[in-house]
């Protein structure tokens, strides 16, 4: 990994953790599919569907999470989110006993693990700082 050397060590843990984060979103729509389809009994288009509903979730997260940058704050905006986003996660066993109430969690689950996304992909930014006024420049 010679080509991360010239790289602050704060962003060599950003790229695992995103890495790690891409690596989980991925396994999340094979393993909501199974758990539809298998354990609640539900047809694939239904598992579609859930997938759908928390992926519409995850933009409107992005897109609140955005609007939210400056008048939260970015601490508050990504613990909030991420708190937010555990109570979704521990709310989804209790929701799967009723499909709408899954569907809504699932939804709440795509919104907040997206909300604190703007806030932490402009930490990247502001650790260049210098090489954004090089570039405005050009």
């Amino acid at each position: 990994m010679r080509f991360l050397d010239n790289y602050p060590r704060e962003v060599k843990v950003f790229l695992i953790a995103s890495l790690i984060n891409a690596t989980g979103s991925a396994l999340m729509w094979p393993l909501v599919t199974m758990y539809v389809f298998d354990e609640l009994g539900r047809s694939m288009t239904d598992a579609g569907l859930v997938i759908l509903v928390q992926s519409l979730g995850g933009i409107a997260g992005q897109l609140l999470g955005g609007s939210l940058y400056h008048k939260v704050g970015v601490n508050k905006l990504i613990v909030g989110a991420l708190a937010l986003n555990a109570l979704a996660l521990f709310a989804l066993p209790a929701a799967s006993a009723n499909w709408t109430a899954f569907m809504i969690a699932m939804g709440l689950v795509g919104l907040f693990n997206s909300l604190s996304m703007p806030a932490i992909q402009a930490f990247i930014g502001f650790r260049f700082a210098g090489r954004r006024a090089r570039n405005r420049s050009a």
